[in-house]
């Protein structure tokens, strides 16, 4: 978890116009001015490795960086180009603030998993806040208030106190939504970013080959 920084919330908001298998449809974040067009040629041939990681995306990506950063000779392989796929239609929110993964939590696992998990999304959520603070990274970071939300109060009533029951700091709102009010759980100090401007800005120290298939 900590070392992919895996809190990045990967639902797809409506600001995606449009997506199909042909990489033709762009969301908000590709359509920015890119700081760094790097592109990385094809694998060909046979090579020895510490390390091979198989896909360049967010997670990938982190994790062949952060290897790297250990001392052991990395390699990432992506089959089309880097931050083409999930990372770069994300909604770019870093947060534990995740829909209904709390109550889940709680039932199938308990108060002290799901506290387990949260205390992983923080620590994520601070690898990110490191990396661009070290890096001076120009990315649109913003802290901001998270919430989820919905028509049936039942089921934010259940959110909040698997929140609670985890000993996250949350606390429900009503809203005015679509001309009616809406029922709301708020966590407060999440963050978001332009995933494809943080990601160009880090260092390469690692081995990367896109257009490449395992």
């Amino acid at each position: 978890m900590i070392l992919c920084f895996a809190c990045i919330d990967i639902t797809y908001p409506s600001i995606i116009i449009g997506m199909n298998d042909n990489h033709n449809d762009k969301s908000i974040w590709e359509t920015r001015p890119p700081e760094d067009l790097r592109r990385y040629g094809a694998l060909e041939g046979d090579l020895r490795t510490d390390v091979l990681v198989i896909g360049g995306g967010m997670a990938g990506y982190l994790t062949a960086y952060r290897l790297a950063a250990t001392g052991r000779k990395v390699t990432l392989v992506e089959g089309y180009r880097l931050f083409s796929g999930t990372t770069a239609k994300s909604t770019a929110k870093i947060t534990y603030h995740q829909g209904e993964v709390y109550p889940t939590l709680v039932k199938n696992y308990g108060s002290e998993v799901a506290a387990m998990y949260y205390a992983a999304q923080c620590d994520g959520m601070r690898g990110y806040y490191e990396l661009v603070k070290r890096h001076c990274i120009d990315c649109d970071w913003q802290m901001l208030d998270s919430y989820v939300y919905s028509r049936r109060e039942e089921q934010t009533e259940k959110l909040l106190d698997a929140m609670l029951k985890a000993g996250i700091a949350c606390r429900s709102e009503k809203l005015e939504y679509g001309g009616s009010a809406v029922s709301a759980v708020k966590a407060e100090n999440q963050f978001s970013f332009d995933p494809l401007r943080f990601l160009r800005a880090l260092p390469v120290n690692f081995d990367i080959y896109e257009n490449t298939r395992v």
